[in-house]
């Protein structure tokens, strides 16, 4: 028995016999070389169907980088922002409590005004 080499550099032994003699199809062990092609165009499209679907991954994985740094980004500006609002909002408490001490002076000034006007004479 002979030793070919045959499908995608597979070593597939050989035989002499033919299947009822008849016919150009070569025996490799039980499987006719038809067989064989058969089985070449299968795996074929099964290795397209493997990259095709690496190629999918491949692509998957790029747009999750991309998104990973985009959201990254997102992540960077979201917490200058963060800390933006956080100045603004100690800035408009310390407003406030000026606010409050402004209109509790007001009100102070208020009460001595009326008081004062409450001493005077009556206009003649």
């Amino acid at each position: 028995m002979g030793v070919r080499e045959d499908v995608r550099g597979c070593r597939f032994p050989m035989s002499a016999n033919r299947r009822g003699g008849t016919g150009p199809a070569v025996m490799v062990g039980a499987v006719t070389r038809s067989e064989i092609t058969a089985l070449t165009r299968r795996v074929d499209a099964q290795d397209e169907t493997v990259r095709a679907i690496a190629d999918t991954v491949l692509d998957i994985r790029e747009t999750v980088e991309e998104h990973t740094g985009t959201l990254a980004e997102h992540t960077r500006l979201h917490e200058q922002h963060a800390a933006t609002l956080a100045e603004h909002t100690a800035t408009l408490a310390e407003h406030t409590r000026l606010h409050e001490q402004h209109a509790a002076t007001l009100a102070e000034h208020t009460g001595m005004l009326r008081e004062i006007l409450r001493r005077l004479p009556p206009p003649s």
